[in-house]
């Protein structure tokens, strides 16, 4: 599962992955970015039957 990390204080945003059958033991690796990211990104399900 992937997240944006909004850091006001430096303006720009972090990609964080998670495991999604363990969200709870916090992300597995954090990606920096040089920008702010979009506000009201989000993504979107996509079930590999078509559904």
């Amino acid at each position: 599962m992937l997240t944006l990390i909004y850091r006001g204080t430096e303006n720009r945003s972090d990609l964080a992955v998670f495991d999604a059958s363990d969200v709870s033991v916090g992300p597995v690796g954090v990606g920096t970015t040089p920008a702010q990211g979009p506000y009201g990104f989000h993504g979107n399900w996509l079930y590999l039957n078509g559904r």
